[in-house]
């Protein structure tokens, strides 16, 4: 389920941040876009009971968060939660993950086995990758992508992917998901899909 909120991050005195989801119909979401198509917007609190969105995906204490920087070819981050191997970042349990900076050539990976949710802010990210995805998210209960106000974020795939067994066909796009994900925030994020 992919649900697309746009409304801006907020930080209050008890350092907790906010975002106040809205979401398009999924029927609206398959249809093309026009300049004569109006979008009919869903009351969040019915969706809400209909599916796996829960309120407390839009609130989070900013001193908890974990700060990833991507650094080229390599990323830094403090936390035993978030594995760097080269140009792979693998984030393994639930929390919310502060993502800056550029991957010229890696992929940032969530693979939890935790039930509660990852949340990913994307600050300002440029993600490419020569051989597979360049944010595959492989095993989540459920994962927030918040766009971080008055940020530009671009994930690039690749044009063919490497598979370490031929038999695998996931991940085959720039940004994919196996779990429940939801977009949010007023950032910007553009997809080059090269590969699908």
């Amino acid at each position: 389920i992919l649900m697309l909120g746009l409304f801006g991050c907020s930080t209050n005195q008890e350092s907790t941040s906010s975002v106040q989801p809205q979401v398009i119909s999924d029927q609206l979401i398959t249809e093309s876009v026009s300049e004569s198509q109006e979008y009919v917007i869903v009351d969040t609190e019915e969706i809400m009971g209909e599916t796996h969105e829960d309120a407390g995906d839009y609130t989070w204490d900013d001193t908890t968060q974990v700060a990833i920087t991507l650094n080229g070819e390599s990323a830094t981050a403090e936390s035993d939660n978030v594995r760097v191997n080269g140009s792979q970042v693998s984030i393994t349990a639930a929390g919310t993950y502060n993502i800056s900076g550029q991957l010229s050539d890696g992929q940032v990976v969530v693979d939890t086995a935790d039930e509660e949710t990852v949340r990913l802010i994307l600050n300002g990210v440029s993600i490419s990758s020569s051989t597979s995805a360049a944010l595959y998210i492989k095993n989540a209960e459920k994962v927030v992508i918040v766009l971080e106000d008055g940020t530009q974020n671009v994930l690039t795939d690749a044009e063919t992917y490497i598979y370490s067994d031929e038999e695998e066909n996931e991940p085959n796009a720039a940004m994919f998901s196996t779990s429940d994900l939801t977009l949010t925030g007023s950032g910007a994020l553009t997809v080059n899909g090269n590969f699908n």
